[in-house]
């Protein structure tokens, strides 16, 4: 059975954290921890995608580890579980394919980013 968009974007991201994230830190700093995420994003992908191609688990846990608290502020599961499973094998030294981990969170953090534009956009065309 095919999901609808709505449906898919449910799974992808926790519209609850983001309204419990405004109700703690309100709209205009919810939608600055947002820009920040979507302006931050792509540098610590690049960041990852580098310490993968060299094998360097040391780097990959830091910026993993790093990276996975923003995801779960914004309710992004499947991306925070993705870094975390990255961040705990790299942190014990599990053998594994980083690059193609990495490609699997780049490429989750991309429907991310574009659901959470679109939120975003909608929320300030309301305002106008």
């Amino acid at each position: 059975m095919l999901q609808s968009a709505p449906d898919k974007a449910q799974l992808i991201i926790d519209r609850n954290a983001l309204i419990k994230l405004e109700m703690e830190v309100g709209a205009e700093g919810a939608t600055e921890i947002v820009m920040a995420f979507l302006h931050q994003g792509p540098e610590r992908i690049k960041n990852m995608c580098e310490a993968a191609e060299r094998y360097d688990l040391d780097n990959l846990f830091g910026l993993s580890h790093g990276f996975k608290p923003i995801c779960g502020m914004l309710g992004l599961s499947r991306l925070c579980k993705q870094i975390e499973t990255l961040a705990n094998d790299s942190r014990y030294g599990q053998k594994m394919d980083a690059i193609a981990r990495v490609a699997a969170i780049e490429s989750e953090y991309n429907q991310s980013a574009g659901l959470l534009c679109s939120i975003y956009e909608q929320k300030s065309q309301k305002k106008k």
